[in-house]
């Protein structure tokens, strides 16, 4: 009897067991096989972005964003120039690369992406160093500037920039410009375009500033430039910077305001993803997503 209850308890014990390990085993494979179905969705999506161009890439997640982010709503606006308000970027680096040339040495985006937004002494010192160039910074400053002399009085406005300028200055809204460029230079870039830049409250050339100690990417210029306006913002974050560069955008970021970049096509996804917003052109540009006033609806902003 006890034999026989022995094995009825073990034939017990066996049955509960592989019941259980088929439940188990039934349990692993749904998870299992969901697992799947997710990642294979996952790449699916991964898959239909990569076959969009990067220019459509950026405007499918730049809609995405639109519809869920609402940023800050900022009072005051800073505009750097060079690359962002004026079509300059391109002659810079055309003379720069003239006058290296000169000493058997290239120019290319990897120095340009370093100096772009830097002061000129600051710039040409980084050219200098790493392009090892028997120059003084006096020197190579001459020599770049007898090139850029003939052609900087033929600016031409980047997209959008007399839209959105236009558009600020008739809501009221606060505007001034911060650049690394000389005064001097400020006024042959601009001859073309007087009336257009007159609608700014002030400007900061900060060659021509003694004061600001440092240029961008150090938060200072952007300071100063926000305490000149009449009615300084109530805090740094509800100042609106427009950028092309990557030392100009850390520049503003680090004095606390919301950066919009506009970046050189040539500009990696990650700088990018380092302003508070990304855009291809001005054009692009929706001032409601900062609590400003939209654009009239005929302007065909929409």
């Amino acid at each position: 009897v006890v034999t026989c209850a022995h094995c009825f308890a073990v034939s017990i014990s066996r049955v509960v067991t592989n019941s259980f390990l088929i439940l188990t085993c039934s349990a692993c494979s749904l998870i299992h096989n969901v697992r799947l179905f997710l990642m294979m969705v996952f790449k699916m999506g991964k898959s239909f972005l990569r076959t969009l161009p990067s220019f459509q890439r950026r405007n499918y997640c730049n809609e995405l964003d639109r519809k869920k982010q609402q940023f800050d709503k900022v009072t005051h606006v800073i505009f750097d120039m060079d690359g962002l308000l004026l079509d300059t970027e391109k002659v810079h680096e055309q003379c720069i690369g003239a006058v290296m040339k000169k000493y058997g040495k290239v120019f290319d985006w990897q120095l340009s992406l370093r100096i772009l937004g830097a002061s000129e002494k600051d710039g040409a010192e980084i050219l200098i160093d790493e392009a090892q160039l028997p120059l003084t910074v006096e020197e190579f400053i001459k020599e770049t500037a007898e090139y850029e002399l003939e052609q900087f009085s033929q600016c031409n406005l980047m997209p959008g920039a007399e839209r959105l300028l236009k558009h600020l200055h008739n809501c009221n809204v606060p505007m001034a410009l911060c650049t690394s460029e000389r005064e001097e230079y400020y006024l042959l870039k601009t001859k073309r375009h007087q009336q257009l830049f007159r609608l700014l409250n002030h400007r900061v050339c900060v060659p021509n500033n003694p004061e600001i100690k440092r240029g961008k990417p150090y938060p200072d210029c952007y300071l100063a430039c926000a305490s000149r306006f009449p009615k300084p913002a109530l805090h740094p974050s509800q100042v609106l910077v427009f950028e092309d560069s990557l030392n100009g955008t850390l520049s503003a970021l680090r004095a606390g305001m919301q950066v919009v970049m506009v970046p050189d096509s040539r500009m990696d996804e990650e700088k990018r993803r380092l302003a508070t917003y990304s855009l291809q052109s001005l054009d692009q540009f929706k001032p409601e997503l900062f609590g400003l006033p939209a654009f009239p609806s005929s302007s065909g902003s929409e």
